[in-house]
Order: C-alpha cells, then structure tokens, then sequence
C-alpha cells in the first residue's frame, strides 16, 4: 500500500495507470499479439490414408491458401484497433479517477472554510447575545444568526457524507491512502484548431480506422479462395511428390460471403465517418464550455479580490473602534462563502481541461 503525505494530480494519474483494471485492458493487445503469430503461420498439416482398388496410399499434404498473406494483414489491422481500444478504455478510467480526485480536493476545501464560517458564526453568536440584552440588535436578527448556523451544519454533514464516498473511490483507483490532494493550477489549452489536429490522431478514432482496414484486407481475403496443398505420396513402397488445389463451388455462398465481408467494410467505413464528426462536435462543446467555464472563474476571482479589499478596510475601521465585531465576522464568512464558489469555478475547469485531454486522447 502506498501513502503519501501530499499528493499531486499528476502523481495520483502515474499511480492509477497500474490499476488493476488499467492492467488489464493492457493484457488485450497482448492476446491479440499472440493470436496474430498463429494468423501468420501456415495451417496444419494434414495426414491422410487413401483407399485405391484394394491398394493404400499414404499422403503428408501442407496446405496453403493464397490468401493467407491478406488474411495477416487483416489480423495485423485489427491487433492495433485492440491496441487503441484498450487506451481509449485506458483514458476513460483515467478521466473517472480525476474527476473523483478533482471531487475530493474540492470537497475537502469546502470541509475547511465551512469549519471556519461555523467558528465564525459562533463567535458572532456570542457577540449577538450581548448586543440583544443591551438592545443594538433585536431577537429575530439572533435567530436569523442561529439559523444560518444550521444551515451551514447541514452543508458540513451534507460535504461530509459525500467526501467519505469520493475518498473511497480515489482509494480504489489510486490502491492506497492518498494522503492530502489538492486542486492544481488550471492549464490553458491550445487553440481549437491544434485540438481538432490531435483529435485526428485519438485513440477512438485511429481504432476506427484500423477496424476499417481490418475490415478491406478480410473482403480482399475473400476474393481469393484457392488453396494449394502440396505434399508427398507414398504408394506401393514408392515416394511420390504431390500437389492439389480447391476452389469454392458452391457459387452462391462464395458471393454471399464476399457481399457480406462488403457490407461490414462499409459499415466500418460509415462508423469511423460518423465517430469522427461526433467527437469533433464534443470537441467544440467542451472547448466552448472550457472558455466559459474560465470566464467564470476570472470573474469570480476579481469579485474575491474586491471583496478582500472591502475587508481589510473594514478590518482597519474595526480597530479604529468604527466597526463591530459582529459585522466584521458577517462580512468574514461572506468571503469565505465567495472562496468555496472561486474553488468549485477552480475545479470545473480543471475538469473541461481533463475531459478535452480525455477526448483527443492526451492523458
């Protein structure tokens, strides 16, 4: 088991790409590795005993289809399709274990301001109390104050409960005690066009295009189905070298086969057209939602910043005796709550960056 004191998102990825599961779509392109070496290789070759006129004749026959070399590079195709598809499933794993490690690092910095709005509230509390008896505050603004305590306790359990299911799944995906996580700074990503560029070369997308090869050197195959099998014969205490060849005669399940070989090469050809506008118009979505998603941060930010300002003057005007502690700590928690909402902006796009990562095939 591994822990660590602090952990950051790049480390908690390396970590998660020894998953178990992530172990295991690995394993796929290894089976179709080994399938590909008996692709490859000649058939068996068959022995046999011929009964002619009451005599024997012994053959050893290797036989050897013409379009073996076709029927390999149609194996070779589909062994890097696997190849892409186990990444591709690699990267989904990945985006999963980020999104609940982005979801614990935000719910742990709730947990803390949360903990301070509360300690805060109590001592505005303590304050309040005094202030009813001499008559600067009524009782209803008192129980205004006790209310919002409540309601900030139901938060904490609420972030609580929450954070104990998201920890849960960070444990799982990364196989240990994560130590502390923190969110990371947000990345900029490049321009529209660059990523459209790299989407070309996705995992998703370059598994359609080897199924479709896959899918053409397999009808090739098909068009060409003699087999020649040489071998020897033995007969009569005499070696003899021999040779045969087949063909399909049943004409109409050799056409059927090749139709059918057709229409799953224009399936193919139809479904990587079809993924591949699909995942252009994702692309927009998520560099659109990106780009708003960092609007809202930077305006969030600049309205924490001005906030900050108003409070360290009204800290000033607190030790100057022209502000109460009361309102002081009102104002306080008023800042805090804006920080939970520029951690969350924070995280969302933290999120866009990882999803458009995930898509173009970049994790």
């Amino acid at each position: 088991m591994i822990t660590l004191i602090s952990l950051s998102l790049e480390d908690y990825i390396k970590e998660v790409k020894k998953n178990f599961e992530v172990l295991a779509y690995r394993e796929i392109n290894r089976v179709y590795s080994y399938g590909f070496l008996s692709e490859i290789s000649p058939e068996y070759p068959t022995f046999s005993y011929n009964a002619m006129f009451m005599e024997g004749a012994i053959s050893l026959q290797q036989p050897i289809r013409i379009s073996q070399p076709l029927r390999a590079l149609s194996y070779l195709e589909l062994r890097r399709a696997k190849k892409y598809e186990s990444t591709d499933l690699e990267n989904i794993l990945v985006l999963s274990a980020v999104e609940a490690y982005l979801d614990a690092a935000v719910l742990r910095e709730k947990e803390r301001v949360l903990k301070e709005i509360l300690d805060n509230l109590e001592r505005a509390r303590e304050i309040s109390g005094h202030f009813y008896k001499t008559g600067a505050l009524r009782f209803s603004e008192v129980k205004v104050l006790e209310v919002k305590m409540d309601v900030i306790r139901a938060r904490m359990e609420m972030v609580l409960g929450n954070l104990k299911k998201v920890e849960e799944m960070v444990r799982f995906y990364y196989g240990g005690e994560p130590g502390e996580i923190f969110l990371p700074e947000v990345e900029t990503l490049p321009r529209l066009d660059s990523l459209i560029d790299l989407l070309e070369k996705s995992p998703s997308l370059k598994r359609r295009e080897h199924l479709k090869k896959s899918k053409m050197y397999n009808t090739f195959s098909k068009m060409l189905p003699l087999t020649l099998s040489p071998g020897i014969l033995y007969h009569n205490g005499d070696l003899y070298f021999s040779i045969s060849f087949s063909v399909p005669v049943w004409v109409l399940r050799y056409w059927g086969e090749i139709s059918s070989s057709r229409a799953e090469y224009k399936v193919e050809e139809y479904m990587y057209k079809a993924e591949r506008e699909k995942k252009i118009a994702q692309l927009k979505g998520l560099y659109g939602n990106y780009l708003s998603s960092l609007e809202t941060l930077e305006s969030l930010e600049n309205s924490l910043k001005k906030m900050e300002n108003i409070l360290e003057l009204e800290e000033e005007n607190y030790k100057t005796g022209k502000l109460g502690l009361y309102e002081l700590l009102i104002l306080y928690n008023e800042v805090l709550d804006l920080k939970i909402k520029v951690v969350e902006a924070k995280a969302e796009v933290i999120r866009k960056v990882y999803e458009v990562k995930g898509l173009v095939g970049t994790l």
